[in-house]
């Protein structure tokens, strides 16, 4: 971006003329060089933001995106809010060899699942019309046009606690989805991830399994708790908002609580947390927690990537899980970081693009993906 389109875009901004991106980035302006009026959008004035940005992030300059250097002399539009970094469309370094069709093809993951019925019938929730899908044990299942599946109590409700029927949601690679159980409580499944549940709770106790990573809303009951059974550990509430994440090729389960509280337990030990902490835990190692900005845990659910000084093998982690894609490393990657956000609709060259202010480049072959050194 020249010093001219710079200020092009500084006078937009000031006639109302801007995109919601290029006021993002325009306001981004004034929070780092302190809303002087009279703006310097040169190379140096790139440079005082760049370090505010990364002293604000608390990033350090080994092998880390330094954005506002390569923003100066690319014409790209970056989109930048004071917690992270939104990036959208930047050109892809990304070879597509052999008979691979165009990355662009690739398309992001959507509202897909399968309803598993506790007599082994199988609805896929993607192809499957709006309206009634079943009634197990006194209770409808329904799936909205929203594409939410809700359970809904047929009959008087003590009449209908406590039959055991059980049902699994499952979503596969590239898909995600909203489930209302028959209690109230509310359940976001991220991909690769299920949860098993009775269509209806007993009058005492309200318990599921997860497998993966899922999003909680959980209506508030005191003569009722509600327990999770995810990776030999279990998490116990009353009523309350967290996130879980539980998938098996992570080196530990993270429980992030939004509000209210949670217990959570392992054969060593528990810890009850607090809103804005986050535990970690293994079924045979003692649990720990830390304070974290929990927003940052819930941007899939909001339709987000999240990093904050996260290794390339944990993108590119998340990045197979949401394009159903396999990932590959070549030998001897330099350690990098990346810390931003990225939006899950993109498509998967717009989502690796953004990667390529590391300097790492992509080798794509049909839905294999080698990750090629600097």
């Amino acid at each position: 971006m020249t010093e001219k389109e710079a200020k092009d875009l500084f006078s937009k901004y000031e006639r109302g003329l801007c995109s919601q991106e290029e006021i993002a980035w325009m306001e981004t302006w004034y929070i780092h060089l302190n809303e002087d009026k009279e703006l310097d959008l040169g190379l140096a004035a790139i440079e005082a933001a760049e370090s505010s940005m990364m002293q604000r992030l608390k990033i350090q300059e080994k092998r880390t995106i330094s954005l506002w250097r390569r923003v100066a002399v690319a014409a790209s539009i970056v989109l930048v809010s004071v917690l992270g970094l939104y990036f959208i469309r930047f050109k892809a370094a990304i070879e597509n060899t052999g008979e691979a069709k165009l990355v662009k093809t690739i398309q992001p993951g959507g509202n897909n699942a399968v309803l598993i019925l506790a007599d082994g019938r199988r609805i896929n929730l993607e192809e499957t019309a709006k309206g009634k899908l079943a009634e197990e044990s006194g209770v409808s299942i329904i799936k909205k046009a929203s594409g939410e599946v809700i359970y809904n109590m047929v009959g008087a409700r003590d009449a209908v606690l406590g039959q055991s029927s059980f049902n699994t949601i499952a979503t596969p690679r590239g898909g995600t989805y909203q489930v209302l159980l028959e209690d109230g409580s509310k359940v976001w499944l991220n991909a690769e991830s299920s949860i098993r549940f009775p269509s209806s709770f007993s009058p005492t106790e309200r318990k599921i399994e997860l497998k993966g990573e899922a999003y909680f809303e959980i209506a508030k009951n005191s003569v009722r708790p509600f327990t999770i059974n995810v990776e030999g550990q279990s998490i116990q509430v009353l009523g309350t908002k967290f996130n879980v994440n539980g998938y098996t090729n992570e080196t530990s389960l993270k429980t992030t609580l939004i509000e209210g509280s949670v217990k959570v337990s392992n054969p060593i030990g528990n810890v009850i947390l607090k809103p804005g902490q986050q535990s970690q835990s293994t079924a045979n190692q003692e649990i720990t927690f830390t304070n974290v900005d929990a927003e940052d845990f819930l941007a899939w659910k909001n339709g987000m990537f999240s990093f904050h000084r996260a290794d390339l093998k944990t993108v590119m982690k998340q990045f197979e899980r949401w394009y159903d894609i396999n990932v590959k490393f070549e030998d001897n990657l330099p350690e990098m970081f990346f810390t931003g956000k990225i939006y899950r609709n993109l498509n998967l060259d717009e989502a690796l693009s953004n990667l390529t202010f590391l300097g790492v480049k992509f080798k794509i072959q049909n839905r294999n993906v080698i990750v090629l050194s600097p």
